[in-house]
C-alpha cells in the first residue's frame, strides 16, 4: 500500500490541512475507469436479428464493460511507452503533520 499526502488548502478559512491518500488509482487504473464511465452508457453489441431481419443489440455485461475497458487500456499504455509519451516523476516531497505543533 502506498501512502501519498498532499496539503489541502481552505480557502473559506484561510488554512491548510494535510490529508493522507492510502490508495489511490494509477494513471492506468483512471483511464480504465473513464473507459467504463463511457462506454457503461452507450456501448452495445450484435444479438442476432429480429423476427424482420432487423440487427439487434444488447447492452454489454459488467464483465465485458470491463473486460474491454482493461483490454484498451493494456494497448494504449503499450503504445504510450513505446512512442515515450509517459513521464517519470519523482514521489512529492513529504509533508509533515506536526511540523505546526
Amino acid at each position: 500500500m502506498k501512502t501519498i499526502n498532499a496539503t489541502v488548502e481552505d480557502k473559506a478559512y484561510a488554512s491548510s490541512r494535510t490529508v493522507f491518500f492510502h490508495e489511490i488509482e494509477s494513471i492506468e487504473a483512471t483511464f480504465i475507469s473513464d473507459l467504463i464511465l463511457k462506454w457503461g452508457m452507450v456501448a452495445a453489441i450484435e444479438d442476432g436479428e429480429d423476427s424482420s431481419g432487423r440487427s439487434k443489440i444488447r447492452l454489454q455485461t459488467p464483465q465485458e464493460l470491463v473486460d474491454r475497458a482493461f483490454e484498451t487500456a493494456k494497448i494504449v499504455f503499450e503504445r504510450f511507452k513505446k512512442e515515450d509519451l509517459l513521464i517519470s516523476v519523482g514521489p512529492p516531497d513529504v509533508v509533515d503533520p506536526f511540523r505546526n505543533v
